[in-house]
């Protein structure tokens, strides 16, 4: 179809480039890996299928070994290898070699698993869990439907701090100023995290503050979800 473009009203041809069947009744995240040709679909449920979009072929597919109910509500990648995938019961999984290269072993390997949200239970209505990972001190931040905002230390696989939301709303995403495709720290610097709720606030933690404690501000609102 045609589309307008915004900046000088002229028109841009978009083609379709491929059709990737998952076989599934519903997809719950799309993936894109920073520099190779791989795209993570998940479903309602927990499978998880690696797809490598160029040639239009999946590679592989495999379990989350989800719970009874709970279903996947976010994914990412720490340090471009490990598959971080996160549950509506709180819980994080982390996969090992999910991207094979040469003739080596292709089986998919559980690295690690916790809770990085204790609090939540599955088959509620919300976000589930968010996440965002910083590279630069190897910190995976959580949060969605719990009081709290989590800072877990991937390396030690210890909790490092938490947060109080300050609101009653689901956390329905997180971000902090680095950019994992650049390497490059933001204006506001590498501590800090801004979360979006559910009633359209936007809140910002610095991680430097002392733990416990609620955000330091609200950057400002939206008019819903």
């Amino acid at each position: 179809e045609w589309e307008e473009g915004r900046e000088e009203g002229e028109k841009v041809k978009m083609d379709q480039s491929a059709v990737l069947d998952n076989e599934s009744d519903m997809t719950s995240n799309l993936l894109f890996h920073p520099y190779e040709n791989v795209l993570i679909v998940t479903d309602d449920f927990d499978g998880i299928s690696v797809w490598n979009f160029e040639a239009g072929k999946k590679e592989k597919s495999f379990s989350n070994c989800n719970q009874d109910e709970s279903r996947m509500t976010c994914v990412d990648w720490l340090n471009d290898r490990i598959l971080a995938v996160g549950c509506d019961d709180g819980t994080v999984r982390l996969w090992d070699n999910v991207i094979i290269h040469g003739s080596g072993d292709k089986s998919v390997k559980l690295a690690s698993a916790f809770f990085a949200a204790p609090d939540m239970n599955a088959g509620l209505r919300g976000s589930g869990l968010v996440m965002e990972y910083q590279a630069t001190n190897r910190s995976l931040i959580c949060a969605g439907n719990s009081s709290l905002v989590r800072v877990w230390d991937v390396a030690a696989e210890q909790l490092s701090g938490q947060f109080l939301t300050g609101s009653d709303v689901c956390v329905t995403c997180l971000t902090t100023a680095y950019d994992n495709t650049v390497g490059e720290v933001g204006a506001f610097g590498q501590d800090v995290i801004v979360g979006g709720f559910g009633d359209g606030e936007l809140k910002v933690w610095d991680l430097r503050e002392r733990a416990g404690g609620g955000p330091g501000g609200v950057l400002g609102t939206h008019g819903q979800w």
